[in-house]
């Protein structure tokens, strides 16, 4: 007990540490950051507002909606924070230097994964909060709830995120422990069972072609989503717990506070159990050099990317081959990259069996842009989590970059070009296959294709140049990269170029396609005065963020 002292303690004095770093900040970096991140949840708690407000054309339907809607919403949530919480777990108990360096101290098993565990729930539930909190308070203010629907709550919330916590720890340990050489397989089977599953579900969710969009339509919608109301799932306690605060109800309220509090404490306690029985075993096969698996001469990526990259100047080919295959033989981070783009890749396979009007106008055009916004904000997202933290990775190592014979800013410009050419892979063809399911017209879709490279030129320039001026050799966990003050930073703003540059485009085309409010002359004219103002807003978060980039590398002491 007096060692977990000791970690709280420690814990403690780096919080203030990070603190004190923070104050160091100056004031501008610090209201930059704090107005967008304000500005955001601003604007999530509009839409929510709006939302609710257009449920008003059915009241008998309300509950039912509201019910659903939330079940949902707690069940996505479950799924990604079990899987998020995994991952985090797995990099910080197995792969961080921290913990190599604390089992060396006279600490139990347990009290060294009650430490990390604290560590994985902020980092991978604070989005959560940051999502959710805007979304309750919209839906206090639609039935005018009183401070105890506010603050009971923000409880059921703070209770919930150890459940999924609790079983994806579990799920990391076991893992480490069972499954040694065979992560890369057995998370490749599990993220393609939930990317069938969900292929399967939205194929025969929506079928109700030929119904209008009346309360009939909304009814059949939700018996499709009934499943989400089984009262076994955890994600249905935190629902029912809400919809009895909006009545006033707070017994019930309390009751399932208390189920939902009940549930994190035991898978808590599991996850515990689970580390002191087999975390010194997983340790070590974790440790392992891989359990004899031949290495081949020639890597696949050898074989296919090299000759693609004829085109890059020859001492950027090899940092760029050296960046794919650092990705590619990490589990934590191509697992997260296909749970990022594989559901929007059967959303967009599914289009047509969703009952989208998409021979009206309005809708496709709609649905377009907001397929269009869909892919480049969960692009900003990729950025922000996998090609930030890149340079920073290259941890104490960097040195050994740093004494080649090159340039520093090649080491740069080789990461931007590895993040870009991504980027464009994986968001052009979800793109293309979005308008090849609606049919979008051929001038619209080159916009969109375009719209799309332009953006992932910028997301590139703009996460790598923050990368740069803002690197952390002294961490190894993304996650805790991406958390700090630089990658707080490059979320914040690579949100708002993606809404700038997606509204540039929108509002002409969405006028001239959708509602016929413009002419094709006046069309010509918006469009290329709105293409013009993309090219700028592009050219310049790719290009400044780069330079700075550049110059605090090139003035970095290694």
């Amino acid at each position: 007990m007096s060692q977990l002292l000791t970690l709280g303690r420690l814990k403690l004095w780096e919080l203030r540490n990070q603190a004190r770093s923070f104050r160091q900040h100056s004031r501008l970096k610090v209201g930059v950051i704090s107005f967008f991140g304000l500005g955001f949840w601003v604007g999530l708690y509009a839409i929510f507002s709006e939302s609710f407000a257009s449920l008003r054309e059915w009241p008998d339907l309300v509950d039912v909606v509201m019910q659903t809607l939330l079940g949902m919403f707690f069940l996505s949530l479950t799924v990604m924070l079990v899987f998020s919480n995994g991952i985090i777990a797995y990099s910080s108990l197995y792969r961080s230097r921290e913990s190599a360096f604390l089992l060396a101290a006279p600490l139990k098993a347990g009290e060294l994964f009650l430490y990390k565990y604290s560590e994985s729930v902020v980092f991978s539930s604070w989005a959560f909060l940051f999502l959710g909190t805007p979304l309750m308070v919209a839906y206090g203010q639609y039935y005018s709830a009183g401070w105890g629907y506010y603050a009971t709550t923000l409880l059921l919330f703070l209770s919930f995120i150890f459940v999924p916590a609790g079983i994806g720890s579990t799920l990391a340990v076991l893992a480490a422990t069972f499954l040694p050489g065979r992560k890369r397989r057995v998370i490749a089977l599990g993220v393609g069972a939930i990317l069938v599953l969900a292929g399967m579900f939205g194929a025969s969710a929506l079928e109700l072609r030929g119904i209008s969009y009346d309360a009939l339509w909304v009814k059949g919608i939700m018996d499709k989503f009934a499943f989400v109301q089984n009262p076994l799932l955890p994600s249905q306690w935190v629902t029912r717990g809400i919809l009895a605060l909006k009545d006033a109800d707070y017994g019930r309220a309390g009751f399932y506070l208390a189920t939902v509090a009940a549930n994190g404490a035991f898978f808590s306690w599991l996850a515990t159990m689970a580390c002191r029985r087999w975390y010194m075993e997983g340790w070590s096969l974790a440790q392992s050099t891989g359990g004899g698996k031949r290495i081949p001469r020639s890597p696949w990526q050898d074989r296919w990317l090299a000759p693609a990259l004829v085109l890059l100047r020859e001492r950027l080919r090899p940092m760029v081959l050296k960046d794919v295959k650092t990705f590619m033989r990490d589990p934590v981070q191509w697992s997260q990259f296909l749970v990022f783009f594989g559901l929007l890749g059967v959303y967009f396979l599914n289009l047509r069996t969703l009952g989208y009007d998409i021979k009206n106008p309005f809708w496709k055009s709609m649905i377009s842009f907001l397929n269009l916004g869909a892919t480049c904000l969960t692009l900003s997202t990729f950025t922000s989590r996998f090609v930030y933290p890149q340079l920073s990775l290259e941890g104490r190592r960097f040195w050994v970059i740093g004494m080649v014979p090159m340039e520093r800013r090649t080491i740069l410009i080789g990461k931007f070009v590895t993040s870009m050419l991504g980027s464009l892979l994986v968001s052009e063809t979800l793109i293309v296959t979005s308008n090849l399911m609606l049919d979008i017209p051929g001038l619209l879709s080159v916009l969109h294709v375009a719209t799309v490279g332009a953006i992932c030129v910028g997301l590139s320039g703009l996460s790598v140049g923050l990368g740069a001026m803002f690197p952390n050799f002294t961490e190894d966990n993304p996650s805790k990269i991406v958390a700090g003050f630089g990658g707080t930073l490059n979320l914040v703003m690579s949100l708002f170029f993606v809404t700038l540059v997606i509204v540039l485009e929108t509002l002409p085309c969405h006028q001239y396609y959708a509602k016929n409010a413009l002419s094709e002359a006046a069309f010509y004219g918006y469009m290329t005065a709105a293409l013009a103002g993309i090219g700028v807003v592009c050219a310049v978060t790719a290009a400044v963020p780069m330079m700075l980039g550049m110059r605090a590398l090139d003035r970095l002491e290694v």
